[in-house]
């Protein structure tokens, strides 16, 4: 009957201690809640958002994952690097792979778009030397082709009429001048006939047309109008039976197979496009077939419409294919050389600075500021922040920069699935530090 007693006071020993630890979890339980709701709820895309209750990011429509107040107890120092561990199974699920820092050879390339334009060095106009009526036209259709020297259109002119006699009266005084004239004499009426010779000239009248002027002295109330070289007629300006003023515009002539390639270059390349380099385009219709050529002229001022400057290349050599007019596809080469480089993906931008996040090994990633060159072939050239072989993050480090700007562990970005292993169990849990 002694024991009865005694075994009812250990029993009541035990139920006291339960119910204290039962509360004692209860109390760190309401305590933990009470810090996470004080912590909020931020997104997972974008942590500046912050909200006091769950709901939807205002950005993206994301739900609202909770920030945990683990790992801010070493938040004080701002200005400490931003550092995450995952474990291997969190990096999987996050996609996150790595690179080697490593010296490689680079060819930066700007790729743009271009306009095939005539040579204006191979163009020419063909203008009224003086006022008329066109009485015929030889060549009525733009895109005509015409070789120098052939006729384009007739043109009459009272003028043209009265240059024409006063010619063959000076030329007709200077060849019945007597042997025995004064030099005097000789020198006047040579004077005579070269201004009256120089005035059809200017007029644009061939030495030919002069020269059967001469031989019938017969004047002409109408004249051809001849191209001045071979080419394709690029524009018409003029139809039969219209009056013309002397300096007006009748035909413009080119050189279909004389071009220049006329590429816009943005403003944020130009400065890595230089006279002399070395470019490529093609047609849309056939990328297969590239051409080469140079740049040989950049202008001086910006167009303030699309941002862009004017690039001019050269081609060494193109195709009856390649034709004024079309468009091209421009690809314009620099070799960087052989520099430090770091891939593209790697460096994040974050609107104020670049950052990577360099592997420290164990599955700890460091976040640090970097300073790169013009992208080339997919890399950046390392100015300064990275050594040669050290390994980054090349995929996934938006991910890891977005759970790093996060007040909680990994697991608040990527959810319950991260703690759990592949074999069913928890795996380590990740650990954010900021000392």
């Amino acid at each position: 009957m002694k024991k009865i007693p005694k075994i009812i006071f250990i029993g009541v020993v035990l139920i006291a201690a339960l119910s204290i630890s039962v509360i004692s979890c209860k109390s760190d339980s309401v305590a933990e809640e009470g810090s996470n709701a004080d912590a909020g709820w931020t997104c997972g895309m974008h942590p500046q958002v912050r909200s006091d209750k769950p709901g939807d990011c205002p950005i993206c429509g994301m739900d609202l994952i909770p920030v945990k107040s683990g790992g801010t107890e070493h938040s004080h120092d701002a200005d400490a690097p931003r550092m995450i561990q995952l474990s291997a199974n969190q990096m999987n699920l996050a996609g996150v792979g790595t690179a080697t820092v490593e010296k490689l050879e680079l060819n930066h390339s700007i790729k743009t778009t271009a306009t095939v334009v005539f040579d204006e060095r191979a163009l020419a106009t063909v203008s009224a030397r003086f006022g008329g009526r066109i009485e015929r036209l030889y060549v009525n259709f733009q895109g005509a082709v015409v070789n120098a020297g052939s006729a384009l259109a007739e043109i009459y002119s009272p003028e043209l009429a009265a240059a024409q006699q006063e010619y063959l009266s000076a030329h007709a005084a200077f060849q019945a001048l007597p042997e025995d004239a004064s030099e005097e004499v000789k020198a006047n009426a040579r004077a005579l006939h070269n201004a009256a010779y120089e005035r059809l000239k200017l007029w644009g009248i061939t030495d030919a047309q002069i020269a059967e002027l001469e031989r019938t002295g017969s004047v002409r109330y109408t004249m051809a109008i001849v191209a001045p070289q071979s080419g394709t007629v690029t524009r018409q300006h003029v139809v039969q039976g219209e009056y013309v003023k002397t300096g007006q515009p009748l035909f413009e002539i080119g050189n279909p197979h004389l071009v220049w390639i006329q590429a816009a270059v943005y403003e944020q390349d130009i400065s890595s496009v230089k006279l002399g380099q070395h470019a490529l385009f093609s047609l849309p219709g056939d990328p297969s077939q590239r051409y080469e050529g140079k740049v040989t002229f950049i202008a001086p001022v910006l167009d303030e419409a699309t941002r862009s400057v004017k690039v001019r290349i050269q081609p060494k050599s193109t195709s009856s294919y390649v034709k004024p007019g079309m468009y091209v596809d421009v690809d314009i080469h620099q070799p960087v050389g052989k520099v430090l480089a770091v891939p593209r993906d790697a460096v994040i931008d974050t609107g104020e600075e670049l950052i990577v996040y360099v592997d420290a090994g164990d599955g700890m990633f460091i976040a640090r500021k970097v300073e790169v060159g013009p992208s080339a072939d997919g890399y950046y050239p390392v100015i300064s922040g990275l050594a040669e072989g050290e390994k980054v993050v090349a995929r996934g480090g938006f991910l890891i920069d977005s759970e790093t700007r996060i007040t909680g562990g990994s697991s608040a970005l990527y959810g319950g699935a991260s703690e759990v292993d592949a074999g069913g169990g928890e795996a380590p849990p990740a650990h954010l530090h900021q000392h």
